[in-house]
Protein backbone atom coordinates (compact mmCIF):
# COMPACT_ATOMS: atom_id res chain seq x y z
CA UNK A 1 0.00 0.00 0.00
CA UNK A 2 2.37 2.52 -1.48
CA UNK A 3 1.46 6.19 -1.12
CA UNK A 4 2.58 8.53 -3.31
CA UNK A 5 3.25 11.78 -1.05
CA UNK A 6 6.15 13.84 -3.54
CA UNK A 7 5.83 15.54 -6.58
CA UNK A 8 2.29 16.17 -6.42
CA UNK A 9 2.86 19.96 -8.22
CA UNK A 10 5.28 19.18 -10.90
CA UNK A 11 2.76 16.75 -11.92
CA UNK A 12 -0.20 18.81 -11.76
CA UNK A 13 2.00 21.24 -13.70
CA UNK A 14 2.31 18.99 -16.62
CA UNK A 15 -0.95 17.78 -17.08
CA UNK A 16 -2.50 21.49 -16.68
CA UNK A 17 0.27 22.07 -19.09
CA UNK A 18 -0.22 18.64 -21.91
CA UNK A 19 -4.13 19.64 -21.83
CA UNK A 20 -4.16 23.58 -22.22
CA UNK A 21 -5.92 24.28 -25.42
CA UNK A 22 -7.92 21.03 -25.95
CA UNK A 23 -11.89 21.94 -25.63
CA UNK A 24 -12.96 19.06 -24.12
CA UNK A 25 -14.39 19.62 -20.33
CA UNK A 26 -14.08 16.93 -17.82
CA UNK A 27 -16.66 18.94 -16.30
CA UNK A 28 -19.78 16.59 -14.77
CA UNK A 29 -23.22 18.50 -15.61
CA UNK A 30 -25.89 19.63 -13.17
CA UNK A 31 -28.04 16.02 -14.09
CA UNK A 32 -25.06 14.19 -13.54
CA UNK A 33 -24.43 15.64 -10.21
CA UNK A 34 -28.11 14.75 -8.90
CA UNK A 35 -28.58 13.10 -5.51
CA UNK A 36 -30.25 10.12 -6.39
CA UNK A 37 -29.91 8.51 -2.93
CA UNK A 38 -28.46 8.93 0.13
CA UNK A 39 -25.91 6.67 2.65
CA UNK A 40 -24.62 7.06 5.70
CA UNK A 41 -25.70 11.02 5.47
CA UNK A 42 -23.89 11.17 1.75
CA UNK A 43 -25.52 12.23 -1.21
CA UNK A 44 -24.97 9.38 -4.06
CA UNK A 45 -25.03 11.48 -7.34
CA UNK A 46 -26.84 10.09 -10.74
CA UNK A 47 -23.32 9.75 -12.16
CA UNK A 48 -21.99 7.47 -9.67
CA UNK A 49 -25.37 5.43 -9.68
CA UNK A 50 -25.39 5.17 -13.27
CA UNK A 51 -21.83 3.64 -13.37
CA UNK A 52 -22.96 0.72 -11.13
CA UNK A 53 -26.06 -0.15 -12.56
CA UNK A 54 -25.11 -0.31 -16.31
CA UNK A 55 -22.23 -2.16 -15.34
CA UNK A 56 -24.35 -4.50 -13.87
CA UNK A 57 -26.47 -4.29 -16.62
CA UNK A 58 -23.70 -5.25 -19.14
CA UNK A 59 -22.86 -7.92 -17.09
CA UNK A 60 -26.10 -9.54 -16.80
CA UNK A 61 -26.90 -9.12 -20.34
CA UNK A 62 -23.61 -10.81 -21.25
CA UNK A 63 -24.43 -13.84 -23.77
CA UNK A 64 -28.02 -13.52 -23.13
CA UNK A 65 -30.84 -12.60 -25.78
CA UNK A 66 -32.52 -9.57 -26.20
CA UNK A 67 -35.27 -10.68 -24.04
CA UNK A 68 -33.67 -11.42 -20.82
CA UNK A 69 -35.56 -8.55 -19.40
CA UNK A 70 -38.96 -9.66 -19.91
CA UNK A 71 -41.59 -11.53 -18.45
CA UNK A 72 -40.98 -13.18 -14.91
CA UNK A 73 -37.44 -14.11 -15.02
CA UNK A 74 -36.82 -10.49 -16.22
CA UNK A 75 -38.62 -9.56 -13.15
CA UNK A 76 -36.34 -11.00 -10.81
CA UNK A 77 -33.26 -10.38 -12.82
CA UNK A 78 -33.53 -6.54 -11.85
CA UNK A 79 -34.59 -7.64 -8.52
CA UNK A 80 -31.07 -9.59 -8.15
CA UNK A 81 -29.27 -6.05 -10.30
CA UNK A 82 -31.09 -3.42 -8.10
CA UNK A 83 -29.86 -5.30 -5.27
CA UNK A 84 -26.15 -5.79 -5.98
CA UNK A 85 -26.46 -2.71 -7.11
CA UNK A 86 -27.17 -1.30 -3.85
CA UNK A 87 -24.74 -3.37 -1.92
CA UNK A 88 -21.89 -1.86 -4.27
CA UNK A 89 -23.04 1.39 -3.60
CA UNK A 90 -23.20 0.86 -0.05
CA UNK A 91 -19.62 -0.50 -0.17
CA UNK A 92 -18.23 2.11 -1.95
CA UNK A 93 -19.56 5.01 1.09
CA UNK A 94 -18.40 2.52 3.72
CA UNK A 95 -14.53 3.90 3.84
CA UNK A 96 -15.28 7.22 3.38
CA UNK A 97 -18.11 7.03 6.40
CA UNK A 98 -15.64 4.90 8.41
CA UNK A 99 -12.63 7.45 8.30
CA UNK A 100 -14.50 9.99 9.14
CA UNK A 101 -15.55 8.42 12.15
CA UNK A 102 -11.73 8.21 12.64
CA UNK A 103 -10.91 12.03 11.84
CA UNK A 104 -9.81 11.01 8.43
CA UNK A 105 -11.71 13.51 5.57
CA UNK A 106 -11.07 13.34 1.91
CA UNK A 107 -10.33 16.92 2.23
CA UNK A 108 -7.28 15.71 4.64
CA UNK A 109 -3.86 17.42 2.41
CA UNK A 110 -2.62 13.76 2.46
CA UNK A 111 -5.28 12.56 0.70
CA UNK A 112 -6.56 14.76 -1.13
CA UNK A 113 -2.81 15.18 -2.39
CA UNK A 114 -2.27 11.98 -3.45
CA UNK A 115 -5.61 11.50 -5.12
CA UNK A 116 -4.33 14.39 -7.10
CA UNK A 117 -1.43 12.77 -7.83
CA UNK A 118 -2.72 9.37 -9.04
CA UNK A 119 -5.13 11.44 -11.02
CA UNK A 120 -1.78 12.90 -12.75
CA UNK A 121 -0.47 9.84 -13.31
CA UNK A 122 -3.59 8.82 -15.17
CA UNK A 123 -3.81 11.62 -17.33
CA UNK A 124 -0.25 11.86 -17.92
CA UNK A 125 -0.46 8.15 -19.20
CA UNK A 126 -2.70 9.43 -22.00
CA UNK A 127 0.04 11.68 -23.54
CA UNK A 128 -2.08 14.79 -23.15
CA UNK A 129 -4.92 13.76 -25.22
CA UNK A 130 -8.21 14.29 -22.94
CA UNK A 131 -10.09 13.34 -25.61
CA UNK A 132 -8.72 9.84 -25.28
CA UNK A 133 -8.98 9.71 -21.97
CA UNK A 134 -12.64 10.89 -22.23
CA UNK A 135 -13.60 7.84 -24.34
CA UNK A 136 -11.79 5.53 -22.69
CA UNK A 137 -13.18 6.06 -19.16
CA UNK A 138 -16.62 6.67 -20.95
CA UNK A 139 -16.35 3.12 -22.20
CA UNK A 140 -16.59 2.26 -18.57
CA UNK A 141 -19.44 4.06 -17.87
CA UNK A 142 -17.77 6.83 -16.14
CA UNK A 143 -17.18 10.31 -16.60
CA UNK A 144 -14.00 12.15 -14.45
CA UNK A 145 -15.91 12.64 -11.30
CA UNK A 146 -16.46 9.30 -10.70
CA UNK A 147 -13.28 7.75 -11.43
CA UNK A 148 -11.84 10.46 -8.87
CA UNK A 149 -14.01 8.72 -6.71
CA UNK A 150 -13.10 5.22 -6.90
CA UNK A 151 -9.60 6.50 -6.39
CA UNK A 152 -10.25 8.45 -3.52
CA UNK A 153 -12.17 5.38 -2.13
CA UNK A 154 -8.96 3.13 -2.77
CA UNK A 155 -6.82 6.33 -0.86
CA UNK A 156 -8.93 6.17 1.85
CA UNK A 157 -8.83 2.71 2.49
CA UNK A 158 -5.13 2.70 2.34
CA UNK A 159 -5.06 5.08 4.75
CA UNK A 160 -8.00 3.27 7.16
CA UNK A 161 -6.24 0.13 7.19
CA UNK A 162 -2.64 1.87 8.46
CA UNK A 163 -4.81 4.11 10.62
CA UNK A 164 -6.37 0.87 12.35
CA UNK A 165 -3.23 -0.62 13.11
CA UNK A 166 -1.69 2.34 14.43
CA UNK A 167 -4.78 2.75 16.90
CA UNK A 168 -4.13 -1.14 17.84
CA UNK A 169 -8.13 -1.91 16.03
CA UNK A 170 -5.62 -4.57 13.93
CA UNK A 171 -3.36 -6.36 15.46
CA UNK A 172 0.18 -5.69 13.94
CA UNK A 173 2.60 -6.90 17.55
CA UNK A 174 4.75 -9.89 15.46
CA UNK A 175 4.69 -11.87 18.90
CA UNK A 176 0.76 -11.37 19.32
CA UNK A 177 0.68 -13.07 15.66
CA UNK A 178 2.74 -15.70 16.07
CA UNK A 179 0.65 -16.73 19.09
CA UNK A 180 -2.63 -16.10 17.50
CA UNK A 181 -1.40 -18.23 15.06
CA UNK A 182 -1.72 -21.19 17.16
CA UNK A 183 -5.13 -20.52 17.77
CA UNK A 184 -8.12 -20.98 16.33
CA UNK A 185 -7.91 -17.62 14.43
CA UNK A 186 -6.04 -19.80 12.16
CA UNK A 187 -7.03 -22.78 11.06
CA UNK A 188 -5.45 -25.42 8.25
CA UNK A 189 -8.03 -26.14 5.44
CA UNK A 190 -8.32 -28.40 1.98
CA UNK A 191 -11.18 -27.83 -0.49
CA UNK A 192 -12.53 -30.28 -3.31
CA UNK A 193 -13.63 -27.51 -5.38
CA UNK A 194 -15.87 -28.05 -8.23
CA UNK A 195 -15.84 -24.44 -10.15
CA UNK A 196 -18.43 -23.02 -12.14
CA UNK A 197 -16.43 -22.30 -15.03
CA UNK A 198 -15.61 -25.97 -15.87
CA UNK A 199 -17.87 -26.30 -18.82
CA UNK A 200 -20.76 -28.36 -17.19
CA UNK A 201 -24.19 -27.09 -16.60
CA UNK A 202 -25.10 -26.28 -12.60
CA UNK A 203 -27.07 -29.35 -12.77
CA UNK A 204 -23.87 -31.26 -13.80
CA UNK A 205 -21.99 -29.80 -11.07
CA UNK A 206 -24.64 -30.01 -8.19
CA UNK A 207 -24.27 -33.90 -9.23
CA UNK A 208 -21.10 -34.23 -9.27
CA UNK A 209 -20.22 -32.82 -6.02
CA UNK A 210 -23.30 -34.77 -4.40
CA UNK A 211 -21.78 -37.96 -5.62
CA UNK A 212 -18.34 -36.63 -4.05
CA UNK A 213 -20.01 -36.09 -0.61
CA UNK A 214 -21.84 -39.75 -0.76
CA UNK A 215 -18.79 -41.55 -1.35
CA UNK A 216 -16.75 -39.37 1.58
CA UNK A 217 -19.99 -41.04 3.71
CA UNK A 218 -19.39 -44.27 2.55
CA UNK A 219 -15.68 -44.32 3.70
CA UNK A 220 -13.88 -43.09 0.82
CA UNK A 221 -10.61 -41.19 1.41
CA UNK A 222 -10.31 -37.34 1.41
CA UNK A 223 -6.89 -36.97 -0.16
CA UNK A 224 -7.73 -39.57 -3.07
CA UNK A 225 -11.41 -37.75 -4.29
CA UNK A 226 -9.90 -34.31 -4.12
CA UNK A 227 -6.89 -35.88 -6.59
CA UNK A 228 -9.35 -37.62 -8.55
CA UNK A 229 -11.87 -34.54 -8.78
CA UNK A 230 -10.84 -31.61 -7.04
CA UNK A 231 -10.13 -28.54 -9.32
CA UNK A 232 -8.57 -25.30 -7.21
CA UNK A 233 -5.65 -24.95 -9.32
CA UNK A 234 -3.98 -23.96 -5.72
CA UNK A 235 -4.74 -27.39 -4.40
CA UNK A 236 -2.56 -29.61 -6.98
CA UNK A 237 0.80 -30.57 -5.67
CA UNK A 238 -0.03 -28.73 -2.63
CA UNK A 239 -0.11 -30.79 0.66
CA UNK A 240 -0.16 -27.56 3.11
CA UNK A 241 -3.86 -26.76 1.71
CA UNK A 242 -5.13 -23.29 3.15
CA UNK A 243 -4.19 -21.32 6.23
CA UNK A 244 -7.17 -19.08 6.58
CA UNK A 245 -8.14 -15.97 8.63
CA UNK A 246 -11.43 -14.66 9.38
CA UNK A 247 -12.58 -12.40 6.45
CA UNK A 248 -10.01 -13.80 3.92
CA UNK A 249 -12.25 -16.05 2.16
CA UNK A 250 -15.87 -16.08 1.33
CA UNK A 251 -18.28 -15.71 4.15
CA UNK A 252 -19.88 -19.35 2.53
CA UNK A 253 -16.59 -20.95 2.58
CA UNK A 254 -15.63 -19.47 6.48
CA UNK A 255 -18.97 -20.05 8.11
CA UNK A 256 -18.38 -23.91 7.01
CA UNK A 257 -14.77 -24.32 7.87
CA UNK A 258 -14.63 -22.56 11.22
CA UNK A 259 -17.47 -24.91 11.61
CA UNK A 260 -15.20 -28.01 11.62
CA UNK A 261 -13.29 -29.79 14.14
CA UNK A 262 -9.88 -31.27 12.95
CA UNK A 263 -10.25 -34.28 10.86
CA UNK A 264 -14.27 -33.50 9.95
CA UNK A 265 -15.03 -31.91 6.49
CA UNK A 266 -18.19 -29.90 5.90
CA UNK A 267 -21.60 -30.45 3.99
CA UNK A 268 -21.49 -29.59 0.41
CA UNK A 269 -20.75 -25.51 0.23
CA UNK A 270 -21.72 -23.20 -2.50
CA UNK A 271 -19.68 -20.37 -2.70
CA UNK A 272 -19.24 -17.88 -6.09
CA UNK A 273 -16.40 -20.00 -6.94
CA UNK A 274 -18.32 -23.13 -7.27
CA UNK A 275 -19.40 -26.16 -5.26
CA UNK A 276 -17.10 -27.12 -2.39
CA UNK A 277 -16.15 -29.69 0.45
CA UNK A 278 -13.54 -28.44 3.16
CA UNK A 279 -12.20 -30.36 5.47
CA UNK A 280 -9.97 -29.25 8.13
CA UNK A 281 -6.44 -30.18 9.37
CA UNK A 282 -3.98 -29.88 11.94
CA UNK A 283 -1.62 -27.02 11.49
CA UNK A 284 2.26 -27.37 11.07
CA UNK A 285 4.48 -25.13 13.24
CA UNK A 286 7.10 -25.19 10.71
CA UNK A 287 4.79 -24.36 8.15
CA UNK A 288 3.94 -21.40 10.40
CA UNK A 289 7.51 -20.38 10.83
CA UNK A 290 8.60 -20.38 7.59
CA UNK A 291 5.20 -18.69 5.80
CA UNK A 292 5.33 -16.24 9.19
CA UNK A 293 4.82 -12.71 6.97
CA UNK A 294 2.32 -14.63 4.43
CA UNK A 295 0.11 -15.24 6.99
CA UNK A 296 0.39 -11.69 8.52
CA UNK A 297 -1.17 -10.42 5.40
CA UNK A 298 -3.44 -12.62 5.81
CA UNK A 299 -4.60 -11.67 9.02
CA UNK A 300 -4.78 -7.66 8.08
CA UNK A 301 -6.62 -8.45 4.84
CA UNK A 302 -9.13 -10.80 6.68
CA UNK A 303 -9.02 -8.38 9.58
CA UNK A 304 -9.49 -5.14 7.65
CA UNK A 305 -12.26 -6.86 5.63
CA UNK A 306 -14.50 -7.88 8.41
CA UNK A 307 -14.55 -4.37 10.11
CA UNK A 308 -15.40 -2.55 6.55
CA UNK A 309 -18.21 -5.57 6.38
CA UNK A 310 -19.20 -4.78 10.27
CA UNK A 311 -19.35 -1.19 9.21
CA UNK A 312 -21.35 -1.27 5.94
CA UNK A 313 -23.90 -3.42 7.35
CA UNK A 314 -24.25 -0.35 9.69
CA UNK A 315 -25.30 1.78 6.87
CA UNK A 316 -28.56 1.85 4.91
CA UNK A 317 -29.46 3.49 1.14
CA UNK A 318 -32.42 5.83 1.22
CA UNK A 319 -33.67 6.07 -2.11
CA UNK A 320 -34.89 10.14 -3.30
CA UNK A 321 -37.61 11.24 -5.00
CA UNK A 322 -35.04 12.03 -8.14
CA UNK A 323 -34.28 8.20 -8.66
CA UNK A 324 -37.71 7.73 -10.21
CA UNK A 325 -37.19 9.59 -13.64
CA UNK A 326 -34.40 7.22 -14.18
CA UNK A 327 -34.46 3.90 -16.47
CA UNK A 328 -31.76 1.13 -16.60
CA UNK A 329 -32.84 1.12 -20.08
CA UNK A 330 -32.36 4.91 -20.39
CA UNK A 331 -29.34 5.82 -18.93
CA UNK A 332 -27.15 4.79 -21.72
Amino acid sequence: MNMFRKGIALLLAFCLLAFTGCSVSLKSSKEEKTPVATIGGYDVPYELYRYVVLNYKTQFEDGQSADVWLGESGKALMEELNANVEYSLVKMYTALSLCEEYGLTPDNPLISGTVDVRMDAIYESFEGDLKAYKEYITDGYMNDSVYRFLVQNEVLGEELFYLLQNKGVIEKDEDVLRQMMDTDTFIRVKQILIPDNNGLSEEENRGLIEDIYARLENGEDFEELMGMYGQDLYMFNNDDGYYIAPGSRFVEFEEAAFGLAVGEYSPVVKTPAGYSIIKRYEKDAAYIDAHFDELCQEYFDGAYNVIMEEHAASLTMTVLPAMEKYSIFTME
